[in-house]
């Protein structure tokens, strides 16, 4: 029996001509940062505006960015697929040019850029050694403004 998530991504496909391999859409494992939970609610509620990853993850991982209309399927650890998201717009950011607009969109804790800073930096830093990159001001963050297609009211 297909997953409720299965059904929509079907249809959805069938709708715009697209399939589970074409180049515009992109399965991965979303990792959260602070507060899984809440951080789930938020993507799933639609408060969730934008996600982001340091850029050079992208080169590391031999992966182009998708471009605006463009189809995430995010999964958890596991590999379960738990929602489906479409590319608006990106930016690439210096982490030291950071600003509440676009913290306000990653929605972590209260949204406020101190706060992301405070509970990225280390997850970022962390990211940023994996990749045997600098992490600094300098950083380039991609932040991939979304809208939530799945699961939706």
């Amino acid at each position: 029996m297909q997953s409720k998530i299965d059904i929509f991504l079907d249809r959805y496909f069938a709708e715009h001509d697209l399939s589970k391999i074409d180049d515009n859409v992109r399965y991965l494992e979303h990792n959260f940062i602070i507060d899984a939970d809440e951080e789930k609610r938020k993507l799933l509620s639609g408060e969730m505006r934008a996600v982001f990853k340091v850029n050079a993850w992208l080169d590391a991982q031999a992966l182009t960015p998708l471009g605006e209309g463009g189809i995430l399927v995010l999964a958890d650890q596991y590999g379960q697929a738990f929602a489906v998201i479409k590319i608006r717009d990106i930016d690439i950011i210096k982490y030291g040019d950071m600003n509440a607009e676009f913290t306000q969109a990653f929605m972590i804790g209260d949204g406020s850029l101190q706060n992301w800073k405070d509970c990225c930096a280390e997850f970022l830093n962390k990211e940023c050694n994996q990749l045997k990159v600098d992490f600094d001001d300098n950083t380039e963050i991609l932040v991939t403004w979304i809208e939530l297609l799945y699961p939706s009211d």
